[in-house]
C-alpha cells in the first residue's frame, strides 16, 4: 500500500448501508418462504444477527470480532462451513451488486471515489467511467481486502472493499492472500509507511558524481523503504512486487532528484522549450499541498518522496 484512502466511500456511505439492509432482508424473506428454517440456517441467520451491526455499518474498519465468530461457529473445512457458505452467498450477492446495470451498484459505488488510482501501488489509474451510449464504461476491481471466498458475509462490507488495478488485485499479487494471518497495510485505515528514495545501484557508496545526479540512469535504482519491524509494510511491498515495478518508473525518480542537484539541466530544458515549468509543473501536483492531488497522480507518492529526500543529500 502506497497511499491511504481511508474516506474513499464518505459519499457513498448512506446509500451503500441502504443497500445492503434492503437486499439482506430481501434474502431472508425468500430463504424461510420455503417452509421451517433448517437447522443451519437458524444458526446463520443467528450469526448475522448477532454481528449486523459491524458487517452491515459503513464506517466498520475491523471484522475481527464477526470473523473470528464465524470460524468457531462454521470451522474452516467442516460441513457446516460447507452447508453456511451458499446461504451467505445469497443473502450478500456480490455477484449482483457487481454486475447490475441500473441502481446502486459497483460501477456507482467506484464513481464515488475521490480517488483515481490504485492505493496498492500507486501506478494505475483506477477512475470510472459509466457505461453510455456506445461507451462500455469501465471502472476499478473492488479487491475484497478480507477474501469473501473465505468470508462471505463481507462480500458487500464498505469497510472490506478496496478499489484496485487488476494487477495488484490479481492471482500474481494479493488475489486471496489471507490477512488476518498474513497481515498487509488496509488502505482504508492504516497509516501509508513506504517511502522512496533515489540511491546508487546495488548498495555502491555516495560519491561527488552520484549526488550531483552527473551519472548515467542505469548508475541508480529506487529504494522502497518499510519501517523496522512493520510486518505489514514489509509483506504489502513483497506482496505487491513494489520494488520490482517501481524501477520501471527509474527515469521519474532521477528527473524529480535532478531538478534541485543540477540546475543547469533544467535550465538546458528551459532553453529547448522556450519556457520554464516550474516545480508544480514538474512534479504533476502543488508541492505545498497537504491534501489527495498528489494521490491522484501515478507515482505521485514516489514523486513527492524522491524530491524531499534529494534536498537532504
Amino acid at each position: 500500500m502506497i497511499i491511504e484512502i481511508h474516506d474513499v466511500w464518505h459519499a457513498a456511505s448512506v446509500k451503500h448501508e441502504q443497500y445492503v439492509r434492503a437486499k439482506m432482508e430481501a434474502a431472508w424473506k425468500k430463504l424461510y418462504r420455503v417452509g421451517p428454517p433448517t437447522p443451519i440456517l437458524a444458526r446463520v441467520y443467528a450469526f448475522i444477527r448477532k454481528h449486523e451491526t459491524e458487517i452491515v455499518c459503513a464506517s466498520t474498519r475491523s471484522y475481527i470480532s464477526s470473523v473470528r465468530d464465524y470460524d468457531s461457529q462454521f470451522p474452516p473445512g467442516s460441513g457446516e462451513r460447507t452447508m453456511a457458505e451458499p446461504i451467505l452467498n445469497r443473502v450478500f450477492n456480490y455477484d449482483k451488486f457487481r454486475d447490475a446495470s441500473t441502481g446502486w451498484r459497483a460501477y456507482e459505488l467506484c464513481a464515488s471515489s475521490p480517488y483515481r488510482v490504485c492505493p496498492y501501488c500507486h501506478l494505475v489509474p483506477t477512475d470510472t467511467k459509466k457505461k453510455e451510449a456506445d461507451n462500455k464504461g469501465y471502472r476499478p476491481q473492488l479487491d475484497h481486502f478480507i477474501a469473501k471466498a473465505e468470508y462471505p458475509f463481507l462480500s458487500l462490507s464498505l469497510g472490506n472493499l478496496v478499489p484496485s488495478c487488476g494487477d495488484c488485485n490479481g492471482p500474481a499479487m494479493k488475489h486471496n492472500v489471507h490477512v488476518l494471518t498474513n497481515p498487509h497495510l488496509f488502505p482504508l485505515a492504516d497509516t501509508a509507511v513506504l517511502t522512496f528514495k533515489l540511491r546508487p545501484r546495488e548498495g555502491k557508496p555516495w560519491s561527488p558524481l552520484l549526488k550531483a545526479l552527473r551519472l548515467p540512469l542505469d548508475e541508480y535504482e529506487i529504494l522502497i523503504d518499510t519501517p523496522s519491524g512493520n510486518v505489514a509494510a514489509q509483506n504489502s511491498l513483497q506482496t505487491f512486487q513494489l520494488s520490482d515495478r517501481y524501477q520501471n518508473y527509474l527515469h521519474e525518480a532521477y528527473r524529480i532528484a535532478k531538478m534541485d542537484k543540477n540546475p543547469a539541466w533544467l535550465r538546458t530544458i528551459a532553453t529547448k522549450l522556450g519556457f520554464h515549468l516550474s516545480l508544480d509543473d514538474q512534479l504533476g501536483f502543488p508541492i505545498e499541498d497537504k491534501g489527495t492531488k498528489f494521490k491522484n497522480i501515478p507515482q505521485g507518492k514516489m514523486r513527492l518522496d524522491v524530491y524531499v529526500d534529494s534536498r537532504k543529500w
